[in-house]
């Protein structure tokens, strides 16, 4: 049971601060591919992904802008995930 949740924990990022600086690096802007939910079964994974772009209000500025351009479940094949 450790072993799921730890899978778990690691894909969503369980117990982490959420910090765009730390996405950024030192990047002044990205596109970034956030999970924020999974149901898994036997032969299938959807996750709840967001499509977002992260720029710096300023060069260095710890503000930022943030657009989400998609939301929305995606569907995995099981054995894909297990790569």
């Amino acid at each position: 049971m450790w072993e799921l949740y730890t899978g778990y924990k690691d894909a969503l990022l369980l117990g982490e601060e959420f910090d765009f600086n730390h996405l950024l690096g030192n990047r002044e802007s990205g596109d970034f591919l956030l999970d924020s939910g999974i149901i898994e079964s036997e032969n299938l994974i959807h996750s709840f992904t967001y499509s977002v772009n992260v720029k710096r209000k300023k060069p260095g500025a710890f503000e930022f802008d943030a657009n989400v351009r998609k939301a929305s479940w995606e569907k995995l094949e099981a054995q894909e995930v297990a790569k």
